[in-house]
């Protein structure tokens, strides 16, 4: 019974983690396919750039630097990038795992993508808020609550654990295996 309800549980898992690592790859696509017709249309007809500007600006704060414009906009793009590199480690490790793979390089190596991934936004979040603050950006839409820094510092130091122990685990199922 309770092998059938962790089977059931590891399928709807899976099934999750692929609906959210499409929908991020789609966005990103989306949001880079946007971002650059509107760069080819600022280009190509200097009367639209002024709009394009006016538009852009009246939603990010009260900034009249394009320079401005294109942080946020690789902000934006990074945090996703990262969501996806996150995303894909952790349906990659769901499909380990139905597979019964365990203390195996893969899944060291799919658990560091996830610990890349999270230690990467949040330094980048942290970043990000710096270098916003001295342009007078307002990236508190597209960047995390820093309330939850610590939590989040936290919860990258017992992905860390996790990381050693598992690289550790594999030392130990490599060395049993040149002794057999």
């Amino acid at each position: 019974m309770a092998l059938k309800y962790s089977s059931s549980l590891l399928t709807m898992m899976y099934v999750i983690s692929v609906i959210i690592l499409a929908s991020l790859i789609i966005g990103f696509g989306t949001l880079t396919l946007i971002f650059l017709i509107l760069g080819v249309v600022a280009l190509v007809n200097p009367s639209a750039r002024l709009g394009i500007l006016h538009d852009i600006l009246s939603g990010i704060g009260n900034v009249n630097s394009p320079w401005a414009i294109l942080f946020a906009i690789l902000f934006l793009l990074f945090i996703i990038a990262m969501s996806i590199l996150i995303a894909w480690s952790v349906f990659k490790l769901i499909q380990n795992v139905q597979h019964k793979i365990f203390f195996e390089t893969s899944t060291l190596r799919y658990i560091k993508g996830v610990l890349w991934g999270y230690g990467a936004i949040i330094i980048w979040d942290y970043l990000g808020s710096v270098i916003a603050g001295s342009f007078g950006l307002d990236i508190g839409t597209i960047g995390s609550d820093q309330s939850s820094s610590g939590i989040s510092l936290l919860m990258w130091f017992a992905l860390y654990a996790i990381y050693i122990i598992f690289k550790y685990g594999i030392q130990l199922q490599d060395d049993s295996n040149k002794i057999v």
